[in-house]
This record gives C-alpha cells, sequence and structure tokens, in this order.
C-alpha cells in the first residue's frame, strides 16, 4: 500500500484498522470509504499560537505552515524510501502533495502556496513499546494541553488542538498483535474535511463495527 492510499484511508481513518486487523471483507475497496475529493478554502495567513501542535523527527520538529524545504529538512528520505508526487486528496486551492515512502514508513505533505496544511507520519508494524513509547512522546510535548481520546477495540484516537492547528495520533493493532500508527498535522478546516476529528473518528467506529457484524453475518 503506498503513502497516497494510507493518506486516503487516514482521511476515512477507521478504514485502516479494518485493513490491519483483518476484518475487512473480501474484495474490499479502501477508496470505495473514502468520499470524493473535499472542496476546502485554507488561509495560511493566521499566526499560530504558541502551544499549538507540531510533529517530532528525533530532534526535529515539524509546524504547521512551514515550507516544502523545512518540512523534509525535518523529516528526510532515508536511504532506500522513494519519493513520491500524488494527486492532492482536496479541491478549491492549488494544493500539492508529496512525499516519501519505504517499506515500513512513510510521509507525506499537502502545501498550499509552499506552506504546509497537511502532515502525515506512517509507522507500519511497531512493536507495541514503539507505539507506547510515540504516544508518550507527544503527550509530554503537548503539556499542558491534554488530548481528547476516542477508543475503541478497533483503533484509538488522541486529538490535541490549540486554535486552528490539530494533530491526531491513531493507533491500530491486527489480530496478530501488529500495530500501525498514524501521526497528523494539520489546519482543522483541512482535518475536518478528510475525516480527521474526534466526532468523524467516533461516528468511523460505529459505522466500522456495523460493516464487521453485517460482514460476519
Amino acid at each position: 500500500m503506498n503513502l497516497k492510499s494510507k493518506l486516503l484511508l487516514a482521511c476515512k481513518s477507521i478504514a485502516l484498522s479494518l485493513l490491519i486487523s483483518g476484518c475487512a471483507p473480501s474484495g474490499f475497496d479502501p477508496g470505495s470509504m473514502v468520499a470524493n475529493k473535499p472542496t476546502v478554502q485554507v488561509s495560511t495567513g493566521w499566526s499560530l499560537d504558541e502551544h499549538a501542535p507540531y510533529l517530532i523527527h528525533g530532534d526535529s520538529i515539524l509546524r504547521l505552515h512551514s515550507s516544502e524545504e523545512e518540512a523534509f529538512n525535518a523529516f528526510p528520505r532515508p536511504r532506500g524510501a522513494y519519493d513520491f508526487f500524488e494527486d492532492p486528496p482536496l479541491d478549491g486551492d492549488s494544493y500539492v502533495a508529496k512525499g516519501w515512502q519505504s517499506g515500513a514508513e512513510g510521509f507525506g505533505i499537502v502545501l498550499v502556496r509552499n506552506r504546509v496544511v497537511l502532515a502525515l507520519q506512517t509507522f507500519d508494524n511497531v512493536d507495541a513499546d514503539t507505539a507506547s513509547q510515540t504516544l508518550q512522546l507527544y503527550e509530554q510535548a503537548m503539556t499542558p494541553t491534554v488530548p481528547e481520546v476516542v477508543p475503541s477495540e478497533l483503533a484509538s484516537y488522541w486529538f490535541w488542538e490549540t486554535g486552528q492547528a490539530r494533530l491526531m495520533v491513531c493507533q491500530t493493532t491486527d489480530s496478530k498483535h501488529k500495530n500501525q500508527l498514524v501521526v497528523a498535522l494539520g489546519d482543522a478546516d483541512v482535518m475536518n474535511a478528510l475525516r480527521m476529528s474526534r466526532p468523524a473518528a467516533s461516528q468511523d467506529i460505529v459505522e466500522a463495527r456495523a460493516k464487521l457484524q453485517s460482514g460476519k453475518e
């Protein structure tokens, strides 16, 4: 699955857990759970609050409205990874989507006029300790902001939000106890349109449970 597919799946994020957990029905098409590209107009002219969330990569951080150069300086392509340049998941402005993908990790950004309005990092097959450490890292870094949590047996979500900036961490575990993490930072309007929000996560969990029950029957 390439990073574009993961970005689309994160837009309807519970679909990700269906695929990873092996619960998706035969012939399941990830794109079938993603609506047509939403139209969003985004402003990058506002200033970030001092407590606005950000992405962390080693000793580097990435904030909303960073440039493309700043994004890939913070998240440089590792050896063996490949670049991608994809059709953006949004309409309504001059959006550009690009990033890189390795065997177990991916990173992608959506830009408007060379300003990051969405950044997404994915980790495949991470062990439970690494998943827990990543979550603790963000919990400590985002203090004093307390996340809103949406837990379930299919996936768990953590949301930090200050002003218009939002950070989402989504963790799923499959039947073999393999974990996948999705960490997304974005403009709240963009993330709302792509269903990366607490209300959408709660709704998607309900829909996923119904689909799983229907599949069993």
